[in-house]
């Protein structure tokens, strides 16, 4: 029986989207069709993914659907991340030149239109030809014709607005396009009696629909230069890759496209150039700058056999590089790949936002259908009752709500990657900012994840340096990861003769003619060696801090002891101290024995240390801690704690270079240090701090101007909104929000 082919991901541009509900009504009608697992579509972007069974479904018909529901939909060809990043900007450029153009002709057409209609009320003189009490006709025209042509430069809201009404799917464009429209069918009817002697054009509404729809014509631009602004961090981050790259072959060098560049290959970098792929140093040395990569501005040594990334700036001395990743498959194009998921992939919040949007618009109709037949009843005239309907259409697009959370997610994001932060969806950001907890393991993310010599106590007649010296060349022979660590703190010790290992205890050798044994307490005492009590109590103090112990005797005589242990990472006190105050409670999860992991708990007053743990435990005690309803996040170092990373609330995955883990945790930190992870807590709950002062501003601006709009406070304090400025003020909340998430940038972390 054969196996069912993985399910296949379609990337489709999207064109036609203009609100939250359109990019909802996609997602609907997508998700019905038999085969398609998921559906996620992206106002912000543009851009729609797909996973569907290629067995059941054709490309061909999810566009069919698309476009049958009113929007555009082309397939998003690969490419290498340079062309297709072109292509990106060409698009959004396209679109936002357009939409400029669309506000300035707009503009042109009803400034002098809101001028002459709104001018006279303002004290502004008009010329006697436009006088509306003694030439209403020529200035009833003028208007008319003003209104006509604001509305034949937006007739984009009245094409897609009665589509969508059509389609049983009305969005943002369709409370435009019906609120203007009554006001300009009103303002018709009314011309009908324009050569009446009773016509006064005081009667007409042709100001408002115009202002309305330039109004809101200018939001849509600004709006959409913001975003291609918020936007910017994965733009940012592929225009780091160089386009070209100095080929060395044999003795010759040319310069060729950095496409061009396969594996295998090497590549010289000069001084002051962007390194153009990922690869290892085969000669030269100098400073790199990976500061666009990691957030860390320090400079970092490399030299041959080091590895260097993509968009890396070579300091100096020169490099010669041999290529192992190019294209998108370098570090640099995965990170902007991860940015650029995440900014398109909705958060848990988002998904409420674009629910309320889905039924928002018919509300809204209802309502406005409600105002105009209760200011009827009202025996109001038509025209009080259709300005209020009308400016109830207008002030409740809900193009703020659709903007909300996706703006904020944008720039938060695209700033965590200049941090060296990658969220890889809205949902991680979401959690991470909700954590209650913070699960660490200890090696490689607390500890610096190294063994090392960390003291030597000499006793008889030797020095340290000469104790140290013949651990280290018996322990060279030696493959056990403290006899390793002892023989790299003595690299120049010339190795014992005669080596013999005892595995579990220790090893001896000939040293000058002498018989040296190296191991643990125990294991001299079983050779006859005494270990004077000083001794044995040092030892207990630094096997109680944490370290390994292991004695030195010559010929049968104790000469010295030496600690091997892997010490904390400078900050780690510091980040745990800003953790808790955050106000999350603290664990460590090891696999380590209980008194080491006391020792180093001790060290960053951890309170709740779980140590001798499995991978499989530490998945389970993690699991437990969702299960008693805590949200704990999981920091590791995304290999080997990955079945605990994807238990966790949250993983966080701690990497750097080539072994950065990216597909263990939801968040990974490419920074080498753990500060990283407080600037990754803040960063994640600003954005959601922001994310909910937008959707406050925008639902509370629908709240309090749809009653004002349709005048329910005008019997009693005589406030209610027109339709000109119900178009100022829609456009204006959408701006608001979209500024709000973009101080994101600033703010201190």
């Amino acid at each position: 029986m054969s196996e069912r082919p993985a399910p296949s991901t379609l990337r489709l541009a999207i064109g036609g989207m203009h609100c939250a509900a359109c990019a909802a009504r996609i997602e609907r009608v997508t998700s019905r069709l038999p085969g398609v697992h998921a559906a996620t579509v992206s106002l912000t972007a543009n851009e729609g993914a797909f996973t569907f069974d290629p067995n059941q479904l054709e490309i061909h018909v999810i566009q069919k659907v698309i476009e049958e529901a009113g929007f555009t939909a082309q397939v998003i060809e690969e490419a290498d991340p340079d062309e297709e990043l072109r292509r990106q900007d060409e698009r959004e450029a396209a679109r936002a030149a357009a939409l400029t153009r669309r506000a300035l002709w707009a503009w042109v057409f009803a400034g002098p239109l809101l001028l002459i209609a709104m001018g006279p009320m303002l004290g502004l003189p008009l010329p006697a030809a436009l006088d509306p009490h003694t030439h209403a006709r020529p200035l009833a025209l003028l208007q008319l014709a003003l209104a006509l042509a604001t509305a034949w430069v937006c007739r984009d809201f009245y094409r897609d607005g009665i589509q969508a009404l059509l389609r049983r799917a009305p969005t943002m464009d369709t409370l435009v396009a019906l609120g203007t429209g009554a006001a300009l069918l009103h303002s018709l009817g009314t011309m009908s009696a324009v050569f009446s002697p009773t016509f006064s054009a005081h009667d007409l509404y042709f100001e408002s629909a115009g202002t309305v729809l330039a109004m809101i014509a200018l939001g849509k631009a600004l709006e959409t230069r913001a975003m291609r602004q918020a936007a910017e961090a994965v733009r940012g981050l592929l225009r780091l890759a160089p386009e070209e790259a100095t080929l060395v072959e044999d003795a010759a060098e040319r310069r060729v496209p950095v496409r061009l560049v396969l594996a295998g290959m090497r590549v010289r970098v000069r001084p002051g150039e962007r390194i153009p792929v990922d690869g290892t140093v085969v000669a030269g040395e100098g400073h790199v700058d990976e500061s666009m990569l990691t957030g860390e501005a320090r400079p970092v040594r490399r030299a041959p056999g080091d590895p260097v990334f993509t968009g890396a700036i070579n300091l100096d001395g020169g490099l010669v590089v041999e290529a192992v990743h190019v294209g998108r498959e370098t570090l640099l194009a995965r990170v902007a790949a991860l940015v650029a998921q995440a900014q398109n992939a909705k958060a848990p919040i988002a998904a409420l936002a674009d629910r309320i949007s889905l039924v928002f618009v018919p509300v809204v109709l209802a309502i406005a259908a409600g105002t105009l037949l209760a200011w009827l009843a009202a025996h109001a005239p038509l025209t009080i009752a259709l300005r209020h309907a009308v400016s109830v259409l207008v002030i409740a697009c809900p193009c703020a709500m659709g903007l909300a959370t996706p703006t904020a997610i944008l720039v938060g994001s695209g700033r965590g990657a200049r941090l060296g932060i990658l969220f890889k969806s809205g949902a991680a950001l979401e959690r991470l900012a909700q954590a209650t907890d913070v699960v660490f393991d200890k090696t490689g993310t607390l500890t610096q994840g190294r063994m090392h010599v960390t003291h030597v106590l000499p006793l008889a007649h030797l020095d340290g340096p000469e104790v140290l010296a013949l651990a280290a060349a018996v322990e060279a022979a030696s493959e056990h990861p403290i006899a390793r660590a002892i023989a790299a703190a003595k690299p120049d010790a010339v190795p014992a003769e005669d080596f013999q290992a005892h595995p579990g205890r220790g090893a001896q050798g000939r040293v000058g003619g002498k018989t040296v044994l190296v191991g643990s307490l125990r294991f001299l005492a079983q050779q006859d060696v005494v270990v004077p009590a000083e001794a044995q109590a040092e030892a207990a103090q630094w096997e109680d801090a944490g370290s390994s112990v292991v004695a030195v005797a010559v010929e049968g005589s104790f000469v010295g002891l030496v600690a091997v242990g892997d010490s904390l990472r400078p900050e780690a006190l510091t980040v745990t101290s800003a953790l808790r105050a955050l106000g999350l409670t603290l664990h460590l999860l090891s696999g380590d024995s209980p008194r080491v992991a006391q020792a180093v708990a001790g060290q960053l007053d951890i309170a709740s240390v779980q140590a001798g743990v499995l991978p499989d435990g530490k998945a389970a005690w993690v699991g437990e801690l969702v299960a008693q309803g805590r949200r704990p996040a999981m920091v590791g170092d995304g290999i080997n704690d990955a079945p605990a990373l994807a238990a966790a609330w949250v993983g966080i995955a701690m990497g750097s270079g080539q072994d950065i883990a990216v597909q263990a945790g939801d968040v990974v930190l490419l920074r080498g240090e753990l500060s990283a992870l407080v600037d990754a807590v803040a960063l994640a709950r600003a954005t959601m701090r922001h994310v909910r002062q937008n959707l406050f501003w925008a639902f509370a601006f629908n709240t309090l101007g749809i009653p004002l709009a349709a005048g329910a406070l005008e019997p009693w304090l005589g406030w209610s909104i027109s339709p000109m400025f119900a178009g100022a003020a829609m456009a204006m909340s959408s701006l608001l929000v979209v500024g709000n998430a973009l101080r994101l940038r600033l703010v201190a972390l």
